[in-house]
């Protein structure tokens, strides 16, 4: 890990103006200085810029919660009371956990550092549609957030600026800045990838709707645990990469963002479904289980790489086909018409 994918926090001096006396035959002028914590973001290891990103600093003690935006890779500096602090910081502004700078992501316990959750906003209109009580969500923003727990800050730790006579300026001490420590700066949300070979491909329409079941819904922050909270999510796979017309052959991917399997992922199951839409406007379904492909991913800690990739194949001929019902219900007795013929 290299010192640039991480947030360096900096312990600076804040002058304040409290006067000293020189004991030396020329008049000096020394300046105290109450400490202050600079904090500077640096995401250029990162394939993802953001333009704002809100820290969110919590006092041990006094229960206290403060608030700041920074812009881009600027820094932020904290004036603060010596106690013992906990940060977050997430890459985008957060102005209150129902409004935030992106659209599928919100957050909830924001109030205390333990608590700080970011989940995938629920499509209610798909939802209730569901008969097993399961939220379909949507598929949430790019989420990384950087975590610092239990730092001990100590206001009364000063520095003396000396101002001399004949000096345009203080003379800076050379440990003007000290205490230094770093944080790991974490993706908190992932992409699951698919892949789809199917055999007999021009029997059926371009595009494939599809849906995952098994993921967690939220990720606590400060702990980076994922949740018990298991949600549906629902995409597409549209893009054909290889072609086989010899063999009748077509792969397909397609993807969604989600923040992966629980930490508890052990006594998930994990479904993937498909639907795919005949020329004939009928509908064959699937439903794959790939635990095993995501019990590879957890214990070989793969899901640390930011995806991953499912691979499936699937038979025209073997899926189930769905015909709507159309029903006669109601309609009464036949009656036969005679057409005359001319």
């Amino acid at each position: 890990m290299t010192n640039k994918n991480r947030i360096l926090f900096k312990a600076l001096a804040l002058p304040v103006f409290i006067l000293g006396v020189s004991c030396s035959d020329h008049r000096d002028l020394y300046v105290t200085s109450n400490a202050m914590l600079k904090i500077n973001t640096d995401w250029s290891e990162n394939t993802y810029y953001p333009d704002f990103s809100t820290l969110m600093v919590y006092e041990e003690q006094n229960s206290g919660l403060s608030k700041y935006i920074i812009e881009g890779n600027e820094s932020a500096d904290l004036n603060l009371n010596t106690g013992v602090y906990n940060f977050i910081i997430v890459n985008e502004i957060m102005s209150d956990e129902q409004n935030s700078g992106i659209d599928y992501l919100r957050y909830r316990g924001t109030g205390s550092f333990d608590t700080f959750e970011a989940y995938a906003a629920v499509n209610r209109q798909r939802s209730s549609t569901r008969t097993d009580g399961k939220d379909v969500v949507f598929n949430p923003d790019t989420l990384y957030s950087a975590v610092q727990s239990i730092y001990s800050f100590e206001n009364s730790k000063g520095y003396f600026l000396k101002y001399q006579n004949g000096h345009n300026g203080f003379d800076t001490p050379a440990d003007y800045v000290k205490d230094s420590l770093c944080v790991d700066i974490k993706r908190r949300v992932i992409k699951t990838e698919v892949n789809v070979t199917v055999k007999g491909f021009s029997f059926m329409k371009p595009g494939i709707d599809s849906s995952f079941d098994g993921y967690a819904g939220s990720v606590f922050l400060a702990s980076g645990k994922r949740s018990d909270d298991v949600v549906v999510h629902e995409f597409e796979i549209n893009d054909i990469i290889q072609t086989d017309a010899v063999n009748d052959i077509a792969v397909f991917t397609g993807g969604f963002s989600c923040f992966g399997p629980s930490d508890n992922w052990e006594d998930k199951e994990y479904i993937l479904t498909m639907y795919v839409k005949m020329v004939n406007d009928v509908t064959g379904v699937t439903q794959i289980d790939v635990r095993d492909q995501i019990e590879a991913y957890m214990s070989e800690g793969k899901i640390n790489t930011g995806c991953i990739r499912l691979n499936v194949e699937v038979e025209v001929d073997h899926l189930d086909i769905t015909v709507p019902d159309i029903g006669v219900d109601g309609w009464g007795d036949e009656t036969d018409i005679i057409l005359p013929l001319n």
